[in-house]
């Protein structure tokens, strides 16, 4: 059986195609602005959400879903439909509020805006 060994040139000109590829497909981008990380917040209360969107172009987003998840027991507390982005809207920023339960209890909480 034959074999083929690649020299180190062919392999930097593989590996630079390969970046080459890479860079080009950038995908939409999700930034979270509001609640700040590690933020603490009370129970009975309004918090505020926001984030916004950068298109890129190549793998664009189609909607989002905003969720609340316990960062212990990675449950679900609450769907936010109220916080998507759909892509009819020309806006490429979501403000929305939410108001913690009052029978929500003492934890971790995680907000999770991902897109499809």
């Amino acid at each position: 059986m034959g074999s083929i060994t690649l020299s180190s040139s062919s392999t930097l000109l593989a590996t630079l195609y390969l970046l080459f590829i890479v860079t080009i497909t950038t995908a939409d981008q999700i930034f979270i602005d509001e609640p700040p990380a590690n933020g603490i917040f009370q129970v009975n209360s309004p918090m505020d959400i926001r984030y916004h969107i950068r298109k890129n172009g190549m793998a664009g987003l189609g909607s989002t879903t905003v969720n609340i998840i316990n960062a212990d027991t990675h449950e679900l507390v609450t769907d936010l439909s109220n916080a998507t982005w759909k892509p009819n809207n020309k806006d490429l920023s979501v403000k929305s509020v939410w108001y913690i339960p009052q029978d929500l209890s003492n934890g971790t909480y995680t907000l999770r805006v991902s897109g499809t």
